[in-house]
């Protein structure tokens, strides 16, 4: 089973997500850990090769996660809620930006 680490203050925006939000991304966080393909992933190109975005939706409104794995570790590089179908992109600067720490 691979070790999760939250980068920066994806753990608490994680923990701000509404109660079904939280339940549906830690289950697939969960399975992603265990090395399972997780049905709710999609690759997040853009912000780097490997990287993966899980979904949820509650209340009404869109929750993601995007994460890494690299070696034994899985990486949580930001949590948050969309607001339209394109990811905001200061998000994704901010995961390229966590990604490289993670990865070099």
């Amino acid at each position: 089973m691979k070790k999760v680490v939250f980068e920066g203050d994806s753990k608490e925006m994680l923990r701000s997500f509404p109660t079904r939000a939280r339940r549906t991304l830690g289950y697939a966080l969960d399975a992603a850990q265990r090395g399972e393909i997780v049905a709710t992933a999609s690759p997040v190109r853009p912000v780097g090769p490997g990287c993966w975005e899980l979904r949820a939706t509650a209340d009404g409104g869109w929750y993601r996660l995007i994460y890494v794995v690299a070696g034994e570790t899985l990486h949580v590089l930001v949590a948050f809620q969309k607001k339209s179908n394109k990811i905001d992109g200061s998000t994704m600067d901010l995961a390229r930006k966590r990604l490289k720490a993670v990865t070099t």
